[in-house]
């Protein structure tokens, strides 16, 4: 998954609500998908691992909604929180790798 502001397409119109937005959609899909399949992991991760990724998935979707928002005032700070939403997506596919490599996926 990218978070590029051509991903945001024709929807980036002050009256369009955030929620619209392909992107937003698809990161909303993933973090649903993320609580999903982290409900199956080892009690013993769920402290650490599960809840990791699950915050981090949900600040996906609040910095895109968030930059949205801000978008009225420039595409710098929409710019500025899809770069944050990219990061954190690093993050959990880091995490993932990881829980991968020790046989809880």
């Amino acid at each position: 998954m990218s978070f590029e502001l051509q991903d945001v397409g024709e929807y980036r119109r002050p009256d369009q609500p955030h929620y619209d937005l392909k992107l937003y959609q698809r990161s909303y899909g993933m973090s649903l998908e993320i609580y999903r399949k982290s409900s199956d992991f080892p009690k013993e991760e769920r402290f650490a691992i599960t809840d990791q990724i699950r915050r981090s998935s949900s600040s996906i979707c609040a910095n895109i909604a968030e930059g949205y928002g801000r978008q009225i005032g420039s595409d710098k700070d929409f710019r500025r929180f899809l770069i944050m939403a990219r990061r954190i997506h690093r993050n959990i596919k880091d995490a993932l790798g990881l829980n991968k490599n020790s046989i809880i996926l």
